[in-house]
């Protein structure tokens, strides 16, 4: 069984003198907006041996793989060199039991640099779970290596910490001048319990106040208007 503890990571910020422990999830927080946006996905069927049912485009092109040699595969068959083959199945059953991020990284197939692979649990509305993989690229020259799972102290949120979360930061609860508006597709996809950089694809909402009254006044004068027309 490979070895799974909390610990962070050393990372050597260019022009600094000393070295800052860092979580890994704080490694990612410091990447260029660029390389976040490349970030690619792959769901997981919740049971060894990991069989993926889906797979993005960014992550096609992070694994150097096309989409029909990944889909339906094994997760092992993502890489075959990391922890022969351990490591990938050991991280996704930890980041399945224990509802964690669990981190790994392994050398890009494709390019320079490393791949930041984050697993974490993903619940559905058909209430059966899947695990998510993201994969985020890094720049040339990180000084990272995981070879066996890392789990971060913090805990996934619940589906329901999660929406309440999105809701409290997005919805702009301090100003008396917002409302919140989440559609079906919204409500489904606060299901996946991700921090903001974890996040997918969740886009909440606003409408302010005072153009849904100025939308009404505008109506009741039309109204109005055509009423007199008929007399």
């Amino acid at each position: 069984m490979c070895e799974m503890r909390a610990k962070t990571v050393e990372h050597i910020h260019p022009g600094s003198k000393h070295a800052r422990r860092q979580s890994v999830e704080e490694v990612v927080e410091s990447m260029p907006l660029g390389l976040l946006a490349q970030k690619g996905r792959v769901l997981l069927e919740p049971v060894e041996p990991f069989f993926i049912t889906s797979v993005d485009g960014p992550a096609t092109a992070l694994l150097g793989k096309s989409s029909s040699r990944i889909t339906g595969r094994m997760l092992r068959s993502i890489d075959s060199c990391v922890g022969g083959n351990k490591s990938l199945c050991a991280a996704a059953r930890t980041a399945l039991h224990e509802n964690k991020r669990v981190f790994l990284t392994l050398p890009r197939p494709v390019g320079n640099g490393i791949l930041i692979l984050a697993f974490q649990s993903k619940p559905t509305t058909t209430g059966v779970d899947r695990i998510e993989l993201l994969i985020f690229p890094t720049q040339e020259g990180l000084d990272l290596e995981i070879k066996d799972p890392l789990v971060e102290s913090m805990r996934v949120p619940s589906a329901h910490t999660a929406l309440e979360v999105k809701i409290s930061s997005n919805s702009g609860r301090d100003s008396p001048d917002k409302d919140l508006e989440i559609s079906d597709e919204e409500m489904q996809d606060s299901q996946s319990g991700d921090d903001e950089l974890f996040d997918y694809n969740i886009d909440v909402k606003t409408t302010p106040r005072h153009k849904i009254a100025d939308f009404e006044v505008e109506n009741f004068d039309l109204s109005n208007t055509l009423s007199a027309l008929r007399l």
